[in-house]
């Protein structure tokens, strides 16, 4: 059973997207698997002011389609915001990659999926309960949120529920993203029982895209001031890109300036906080200390887009203007060793479109028309080792190249385990990389 406090907070969180009483009134017997979160509701009561220092994408997976191979494992990439972690897509063995590296499985806060196709899905179910145990199967927390395409719910419910999967007093909440754009001629999903949640779920969301066609995140408890978007993308089944970006920071107090006043007026140093938060701090005299005169500018907010699988990234442009950081996949490319073989940009560009997918220089003109300060590739094909052998470095280096020369701007063709630090302002470095343990 759950306990009342995490009723409460579900139920609030679902019910107040309706615009509903919450769950001292809540008398309904069925179980609420969803509820609808449409364009224009009310904000969530849970949105938090912005205080993260490191933002840091760390890649557990930049291979795409087969089984692993080459030193590459499926998709999954981490965005490590202070201790809380966030994961964009789950391919298979993502648990594994979650181990072996720096990141812990027990900071999950979130994951994020951009579409049902198994090199991004099928670790799911494994990574929920890695991150089920890591925590402590019987440890109170917060659910573990799940946000991704209509038939999310039912992939870890049908997983969960087959394999009887128990996990204690541990939960996790479904946020599904309806009327994702179809392409034309694909079969309907399979959808199972959608009003019975799995003995570990609480109630979940559908969010309708707003007036722009972008999907809203709601604010969740511990987002402190992030925002997330969700922006459909062209590709074989219904996909998104997520625009992830940081709330409001205060600007920097200025201490030498303001020490005086608070000595003149006897005031204790611990007003200062407030002063920062942009509190007006009222003197003996009548008088008050502004915000203004004392902080400085607040830092531009710091901005990652993350996309998946598709042929056509400018479709996101608009939703992740000025990014600091654009995660963009690059399955195939056409290097030397392919000119040599007889094929041909053209040709290779053809292909890849036809499957849904991009080149390095797709990559590169999403980069443009977004403005992005720093563009990583992803989501390569199995023939592109991820290792660190000289021919490895050497194709990887061709394929950086080839999206530099569109783009001009700083490039990283991104290996498993690698990280990039976006400081305080939007700069974007190599960090230690998230070495295997």
């Amino acid at each position: 059973q759950l306990s009342s406090a995490f009723r409460n907070w579900s139920l609030s969180l679902a019910l107040y997207a309706q615009g509903r009483p919450g769950p001292d009134s809540f008398s309904s017997s069925a179980p609420l698997s969803s509820v609808d979160w449409a364009a224009g509701d009310r904000a969530s009561p849970y949105a938090m002011a912005a205080q993260i220092d490191v933002m840091e994408v760390v890649f557990l997976g930049t291979m795409s389609g087969a089984p692993p191979a080459g030193g590459r494992n499926q998709t999954c990439t981490a965005l490590r915001m202070d201790n809380a972690v966030w994961l964009f897509d789950c391919g298979d063995g993502c648990q594994g990659q979650i181990q072996r590296s720096k990141v812990s499985a027990a900071n999950i806060k979130r994951i994020f999926i951009t579409h049902l196709h198994g090199d991004h899905c099928f670790g799911l179910p494994g990574t929920i309960c890695n991150v089920a145990v890591s925590t402590g199967a019987h440890l109170e927390r917060e659910p573990l949120v799940l946000i991704g395409p209509t038939g999310l719910r039912d992939l870890c419910r049908v997983t969960l529920g087959a394999t009887y999967c128990r996990l204690g007093d541990f939960k996790y909440q479904v946020i599904e993203l309806a009327d994702i754009p179809e392409p034309a001629g694909l079969p309907p999903g399979y959808s199972v029982q959608p009003d019975a949640l799995h003995m570990n779920e609480v109630p979940g969301m559908v969010v309708h895209p707003n007036a722009a066609g972008e999907w809203e995140i709601p604010a969740l408890p511990g987002d402190r001031g992030v925002t997330v978007r969700a922006v459909a993308l062209p590709h074989t089944v219904p996909t998104v890109g997520y625009v992830v970006t940081e709330g409001t920071r205060p600007g920097k107090l200025d201490i030498a300036r303001v020490r005086p006043v608070l000595q003149k007026h006897g005031l204790p140093p611990n007003v200062l906080s407030k002063l920062k938060a942009g509190e007006h701090i009222p003197l003996p005299d009548g008088g008050s200390l502004a915000p203004e005169d004392f902080v400085g500018p607040s830092p531009r907010p710091r901005r990652v887009v993350i996309l998946g699988d598709t042929n056509g990234g400018e479709a996101a442009a608009s939703a992740g203007q000025g990014c600091d950081l654009l995660v963009h996949e690059a399955t195939n490319s056409c290097i030397e060793a392919d000119i040599r073989a007889g094929f041909t940009y053209a040709r290779v560009e053809e292909q890849t479109v036809a499957h849904g997918h991009s080149t390095p220089q797709m990559a590169a003109q999403t980069a443009l028309a977004m403005q992005a300060g720093h563009l990583a590739l992803t989501h390569f094909s199995p023939r592109y080792k991820g290792d660190t052998s000289e021919e490895g470095a050497a194709v990887m280096e061709e394929i950086v190249s080839l999206a530099r020369n569109v783009f001009g701007g700083p490039v990283t063709a991104a290996r498993d385990f690698d990280a990039l630090l976006i400081s305080i302002g939007g700069a974007v470095s190599m960090s230690a990389p998230a070495q295997p343990r």
